[in-house]
């Protein structure tokens, strides 16, 4: 008998170790790792990210947990007590404590914090058959943990398949300490969060700001144009509309050996709406191997240009000044 007790005790302990442990690794894990598992299929990833995206569900099932371990461990005390000695009942829990607070509680703790990612998928089978068991009863704490959430008007934040910032810098310090990453990779990273998501019209250049030629204009001219206002693309517009017809790189003029003709060719301009995220612009142009945009209101107004140098520059910002051209 005192051995179905004792294994009683053992686990309770256990539960006890695995919802107080998990419930550390569970605000502790790097949420990327396991959205990356997900898109490669893994099922309990995705089961982990749900419960990310419902974090209410978890703590009411690690809660449920928590108490039923705490009920088989007193229970077992109680029962070894009775079985060897009733005058040792009030000794039982003043012995098992150090017992409890190291193996249940501390030690799990520590494990789970250290190797949050790791320990969460290892026991990810176990956390989804504990949140099924406990259905019943963590559907009602639930339940009364949303009308709570409802009442304030506060809600949890969606884990998806983008990143928030924090995570992301908590990657690049990781990667720079592993020597993964270069300090000056991890800085141009961090630079590139802190304008990814502005939109474009906040870096471009209004058109009353910008000095166009006509695009009858020598070749000759627009060089003198572009050294007087050095630049090194110059926007072109038709005579009589003045609307905008394209542009066309110094570098290219300077090749040609006839300097008092008209540009015959010029590069043409794209639109792209202001609206539009830094990111997703420096992604465009980057891509479609553009120097120049037009950047238009969502009426389809043209507002301003904005140049690939322009967006680049905006990353190379502090100690990264020294990289711009």
């Amino acid at each position: 008998m005192i051995v179905f007790f004792v294994a009683l005790f053992m686990i309770g302990l256990c539960l006890s170790a695995f919802f107080s442990g998990s419930e550390t690794g569970f605000y502790r894990a790097n949420r990327l790792r396991f959205v990356l598992n997900d898109l490669e299929g893994d099922r309990f990833s995705r089961f982990l990210i749900k419960l990310f995206n419902a974090p209410s569900w978890f703590v009411a099932t690690a809660l449920v947990g928590n108490n039923i371990a705490n009920y088989l461990i007193s229970l077992s005390l109680v029962l070894i007590a009775g079985y060897l000695n009733p005058t040792a009942e009030m000794l039982m829990p003043l012995l098992f404590t150090p017992v409890l607070f190291v193996y249940g509680e501390l030690l799990p703790k520590n494990l789970f914090y250290q190797k949050p990612n790791f320990l969460l998928r290892t026991f990810a089978p176990l956390i989804f058959f504990f949140s099924i068991l406990f259905a019943p009863v963590t559907v009602v704490l639930w339940g009364i943990s949303k009308l709570i959430e409802k009442m304030l008007g506060q809600s949890p934040v969606k884990v998806k398949s983008t990143l928030a910032k924090k995570e992301l810098n908590q990657i690049f310090f990781e990667g720079t300490e592993a020597g993964v990453l270069l300090p000056f990779q991890r800085q141009l990273a961090e630079s590139f969060l802190l304008v990814a998501s502005r939109p474009v019209r906040e870096f471009c250049t209004p058109l009353s700001k910008i000095e166009f030629r006509r695009e009858s204009s020598t070749i000759e001219e627009i060089l003198d144009h572009a050294e007087t206002h050095r630049q090194a693309f110059v926007p072109l517009v038709k005579d009589k509309t003045h609307e905008l017809v394209g542009y066309v790189r110094t570098a290219d003029l300077l090749m040609e050996k006839i300097k008092s003709k008209p540009v015959r060719r010029w590069l043409k301009i794209s639109e792209i709406k202001s609206t539009e995220l830094f990111g997703e612009a420096l992604i465009q142009m980057q891509t479609n191997d553009e120097y120049l945009m037009k950047v238009v209101s969502p009426q389809g107004q043209a507002i301003g240009l904005v140049s690939l140098e322009q967006l680049t520059n905006q990353l190379l910002e502090g100690q990264l000044a020294g990289l711009r051209r």
